[in-house]
């Protein structure tokens, strides 16, 4: 670049020595003209450039140059015709139509001034030439003052020529130097050890490696050679003395206003603009390095970045918030955008659709700026929250979408913009309207919509919470389902293997939420009188209508029923110490209602018992659910122990004499050959239910009615029991008593031995 610093200074001293000559033969008061002139060339050069910039980017102008063209050059209009009016559109929603086209105005501005200014200079002459003869005609004043004023007069012509070079120069070499320094990131290795049936999913993660390994190689191409466009061309000119001398004094005023237009309120400035694109170019290497399935904290910096050089801009985020806008309305009135139609979302969705599209359609270029800052923050909460991974790597989105955290921070982030906070309402619309679909779908009903949610005053940290609940509600109602399987007919299985808490859990935080916590009855029913539903055992019409007047814990009262339909169940006694846990710990006031009023004969029958079976346990169970819910549930764990034990020997008590087997006594005798059905003796049995403030006070309230009369046959298991059994039962009573009766008052013991003799149906005789 020696060879262009060389012209730059011979041309000056070209300026200096031709204007000194002609200054000498002038004399000092032509050259002084001549310095008028060339000021005034200049101004009027500067005043016809923003004259005709203006004129070029009017949108009215604009759509004559369209008229004129179709008229005249395109038989076939109809494409012109198209453009015009998207055009109209287009300049009905802001200024987008004569921003765009400032742009490449601003660009050649410059050069047409330096055009303007040398033909108009060449014209200039002519006056010059004619005042100059008529004021002083041969004489000129002083020679040496002359050659000095003219000197300097043709180097400021020089340099006036030469500003718009000057600031394309100092322009091209702040952008060629911000994009040289760039280091394109390297793309993430893809892991290589992959099972047979992960090999598609393999070659897909390839081909997108190779496609950020592509624009990785580009981005560090170019990055290159603009660097040595910069440091072996651009970077020896642009520091050339004259040239920064020129671009100091002036210069950079003069190119700037130049390269700028001012449209209504808002200056479009080549330089400006250009320092944004530069700025978002500068955080394309991040965002091309990795797959978006990869996007991580680097890719978050990236967006970040982007959305605040955005802000700096002018054209984009008009140009931006006008096409969105006519778009948006377009589509609304069934008019195409572009040759596109509407998206066919499909019928039950396009009311939420076209909701937001009349949100969109509402854009302006005040608002576009915070709408794209919320969008910025939108992506980067999907690539902390894993979305993109698990949507573009092969993953379910909706692992993502069931996490309050993601939920959570989408509402707040949608709320906190005046654009985007009708969207919470929409999506919890479409929740709601999706759940109400689906009821009717799989009941055969025609259920109307419920009442659409209109947003209230809530907090940002209401609206976090909201998005989490509705999250936590969709992960429960997945679970559920999930672990529902229609095909099984077996009722136990059903009941053992559904995630009836994560059913229950969705109902209680469903209750609780601002948002859809008015369709709580109608969702409730919507699941439990679904088909599906009606496969489990105890979702009777009952036991539904208990559940949607209970005051109680959805997922207490469904696990606990689950649990004791485990323990009802002769074939489930390997978990029944876990189901009694459940029970002893869980059970309130209110769960034992719903529980014991829809513990019916009827349901158990439907786990397989036979009739007198299950009469007897109904009866058995619902005694000892009470005293569970009476009790305060705070047991030592030896007391926990204990409780279990004798829940499960009452209960397992009841089964065997039921079971319709009298090949075999129900007590053990204790040998090693006992075949006996329950498993153990008849003391052992009195000594732990006596010993259990549960169970002794389940038998002793269900051995007298409410007036304190005596019930026969309270658990219906006495007159199942042969001579036998009667005499062990009898025998281990009244041993225990002589055993443990005590000096004092015995009435307590008395009591519960009474009634533990009376479900037996024996006559014992306490004595000691």
């Amino acid at each position: 670049m020696d060879t262009v610093n060389i012209v730059i200074y011979i041309a000056i001293a070209v300026c200096g020595i031709f204007g000194a000559l002609m200054g000498f033969f002038k004399g000092l008061y032509k050259a002084l003209i001549n310095l008028a002139v060339v000021l005034a060339t200049a101004g009027i050069s500067f005043a016809v450039v923003k004259i005709a910039l203006k004129t070029s980017v009017d949108e009215e102008k604009i759509l004559m140059a369209i008229d004129y063209i179709s008229a005249n050059f395109l038989p076939d209009a109809e494409f012109m015709t198209s453009v015009r009016e998207t055009i109209v559109a287009l300049s009905e929603r802001g200024d987008a139509v004569g921003m765009v086209a400032a742009l490449p105005m601003v660009f050649v501005a410059p050069l047409l001034f330096m055009i303007v200014y040398l033909v108009l200079g060449l014209i200039m002459k002519i006056p010059e030439f004619i005042v100059c003869r008529i004021i002083f005609g041969k004489k000129g004043g002083n020679r040496a003052g002359g050659a000095a004023v003219c000197a300097v007069t043709k180097i400021i012509s020089f340099a006036i020529f030469i500003v718009p070079l000057v600031g394309y120069i100092t322009m091209a070499n702040t952008v060629l130097n911000d994009i040289g320094s760039l280091e394109a990131s390297e793309p993430q290795a893809v892991v290589e050890s992959m099972s047979d049936e992960e090999l598609d999913e393999d070659f897909e993660e390839e081909q997108s490696q190779e496609s950020s390994q592509s624009m990785v190689d580009t981005l560090e191409s170019l990055s290159k050679s603009c660097a040595q466009i910069n440091s072996d061309y651009v970077t020896p000119i642009k520091n050339n003395f004259i040239i920064k001398s020129v671009y100091a004094c002036g210069g950079r005023w003069m190119f700037n206003s130049l390269a700028s237009v001012k449209i209504d309120e808002a200056e479009i400035s080549l330089q400006s603009e250009l320092a944004v694109l530069t700025d978002i170019y500068k955080e394309l290497p991040a965002l091309a390095g990795a797959p978006i399935a990869e996007y991580d904290e680097e890719q978050t910096v990236a967006i970040d970045n982007i959305t605040v050089a955005l802000d700096k801009a002018v054209v984009v985020p008009t140009v931006v918030s006008s096409v969105i806008s006519y778009a948006s309305d377009a589509w609304l009135n069934g008019e195409t955008v572009f040759g596109y139609e509407k998206i066919n979302v499909g019928e039950y969705y396009e009311p939420t659709f076209d909701k937001i599209l009349t949100v969109f359609s509402e854009t302006t270029n005040e608002t576009i700026s915070q709408d794209l800052h919320t969008a910025g923050n939108i992506i980067n909460i999907c690539i902390e929250q894993g979305f993109f991974k698990e949507t573009f790597g092969g993953g379910s989105p909706m692992t993502v979408i069931q996490r309050e955290e993601f939920m959570g921070s989408l509402f707040s982030e949608l709320y906190l913009n005046d654009t985007t906070r009708p969207f919470v309402a929409d999506i919890v619309n479409a929740f709601k309207n999706y759940i109400y679909r689906v009821y009717n779908e799989v009941n055969g009903t025609n259920v109307p919509f419920p009442e659409q949610l209109v947003m209230g005053n809530v907090t940002e940290e209401m609206m976090y919470e909201e998005g989490a609940r509705i999250s936590s509600i969709m992960k429960c109602f997945v679970s559920f389902y999930e672990s529902f399987d229609q095909n099984e007919t077996d009722n136990l299985k059903i009941i053992i293997n559904t995630d009836l808490r994560s059913l229950g859990r969705a109902f209680d935080i469903l209750k609780t939420s601002l948002f859809i916590g008015d369709s709580y009855d109608f969702v409730l029913q919507a699941v439990l009188k679904s088909k599906g539903a009606s496969q489990i055992a105890f979702m009777t019409p009952e036991f539904v209508d208990a559940m949607l007047s209970t005051e109680s814990s959805m997922e207490t009262v469904l696990v606990s029923r689950q649990q004791l339909a485990i323990i009802a169940s002769v074939s489930s006694a390997e978990d029944r110490s876990s189901a009694i846990e459940h029970l002893l710990k869980n059970i309130d006031d209110d769960s034992a209602d719903v529980i014991i009023e829809t513990l019916t004969p009827e349901v158990l029958r439907n786990l397989g018992m036979s009739k007198e079976q299950s009469k007897a346990m109904s009866g058995a169970l619902g005694s000892i659910v009470q005293e569970i819910a009476n009790n305060d549930g705070e047991f030592t764990e030896e007391e926990m122990t204990d409780e279990i034990d004798a829940v499960d020997k009452i209960v397992s008590t009841v089964q065997a004499a039921t079971d319709g087997d009298k090949s075999s006594n129900l007590f053990s005798s204790g040998s090693e050959d006992d075949s006996s059905r329950s498993g153990y003796t008849a003391t052992e049995l009195v000594d732990t239910v006596v010993n259990s403030k549960v169970v002794s006070s389940a038998i002793n309230s269900s051995s007298k009615d409410e007036e304190g009369n005596a019930v026969e046959n309270p658990y219906s298991i006495s007159d199942k029991l042969t001579e036998s059994d009667r005499d062990s039962a009898k025998t281990a009573i009244e041993e225990y008593y002589q055993e443990n009766a005590g000096e004092g008052d015995n009435a307590e013991l008395e009591e519960t031995l009474g009634s533990l003799a009376s479900i037996f149906g024996v006559q014992i005789e306490l004595t000691k």
